[in-house]
């Protein structure tokens, strides 16, 4: 269901008409926010639990020594301001990951190292 459609219904449903009562803003991503969400699980993966639309998933995680040295790795990238070495770790970490665009980093404002950002410019 799309966000704007359920804004619409929750308007109604609270007695008032969208647009009119009620005004819907568009803001735009904020930091940290999804523009959407997607299923991580194998539909063939997934256990069924007493909700016919639910559905359980147990992913592999790594192990928490492994987890422990990469995040130390991580670290030590972030402080010589090493990209390459910091981006490598989450790719590892995490194998869905993907750096945002520079557009999104724009828009987060300033949050990474004036070296790093001119890299990531470039």
């Amino acid at each position: 269901m799309k966000i704007a459609e359920l804004a619409r219904q929750m308007i109604e449903l609270s007695g008032y008409v969208p647009e009119r009562d009620v005004p819907i803003q568009f803001t735009g991503l904020r930091p940290g926010e999804k523009l959407y969400e997607e299923l991580l699980i194998e539909p063939e993966q997934a256990e069924v639990t007493t909700h016919p639309r639910i559905f359980r998933s147990h992913e592999p995680l790594p192990e928490t020594i492994t987890i422990q040295a990469e995040i130390g790795v991580l670290k030590k990238a972030i402080a010589e301001n090493d990209l390459e070495t910091a981006l490598g770790v989450m790719r590892r970490l995490v194998p869905e990951y993907g750096p945002v665009e520079q557009t999104q980093l724009l828009q987060a404002g300033p949050v990474l190292s004036q070296s790093v950002s001119s890299k990531l410019m470039n």
